[in-house]
């Protein structure tokens, strides 16, 4: 495996952390479509499975996702807290919330 790939792909993890901290939507996704573009690039090389150096790289790689992953979610409960507190201002009340599906969706009471 290429060190140079698994570098692009941490260098790519480092950017979207940054942009899930500073909140800015456009940011993470221009951050998220070139973590796609690094995973892409790393998925294309193999052999590293016989590297231990390699090996402690892609263990921090998985934990910076990790944190990524958090930082996802709590921005997603946020922003669901931020769409319930407002729709609470509606009259009739309206609850913001996910369905079955996944989908956002405004149930009203």
């Amino acid at each position: 495996m290429s060190e140079a790939a698994l570098q692009t792909l941490a260098d790519a993890q480092l950017a979207l952390i940054a942009a899930l901290d500073a909140g800015d939507a456009d940011e993470v996704g221009i951050a998220t479509a070139a973590v796609d573009a690094a995973l892409t690039g790393v998925r294309a090389v193999g052999g590293w499975r016989d590297r231990r150096d390699l090996i402690e790289q892609l263990e921090l790689i998985l934990k910076r996702s990790e944190a990524g992953r958090i930082r996802a979610l709590y921005h997603r409960e946020r922003a669901r807290r931020d769409l319930s507190a407002v729709a609470m201002l509606r009259r009739p009340v309206a609850v913001a919330g996910y369905g079955p599906t996944g989908r956002f969706r405004l149930d009203t009471f």
